[in-house]
């Protein structure tokens, strides 16, 4: 009986692992490289209850609330469009700026 209760366990761990890890944007910091105005450098990117963090190599580190239909507002007020396919995002704010994010 204890050998079946610790596999329930187990298996019930693996499974909740499983759907946590599934969207990985939504509760993970990935490993990427992001470019702004031809910038390349590493980046972590991080998508949690609603806020994006967007953490450069080179220290500067910038925060977005997520908005209704598929936008965010940076900390100045600046809307972005989020665009995305694949392994390859792409944040277009309203003034023709582009930030590249690829997994």
């Amino acid at each position: 009986m204890l050998k079946r209760i610790s596999y329930m366990l187990t298996a019930s761990i693996l499974v909740l692992g499983c759907i946590t890890l599934i969207p990985k944007a939504a509760h993970a910091s990935l490993n990427a490289t992001c470019q702004f105005k031809q910038q390349r450098m590493p980046c972590s990117v991080v998508n949690r209850n609603g806020w994006w963090t967007i953490a450069w190599q080179d220290g500067v580190t910038e925060k977005y609330k997520e908005l209704s239909g598929g936008r965010l507002q940076d900390k100045r007020g600046g809307i972005w469009t989020i665009y995305s396919r694949q392994k390859h995002t792409y944040l277009q704010h309203s003034n023709g700026n582009i930030i590249d994010i690829f997994y």
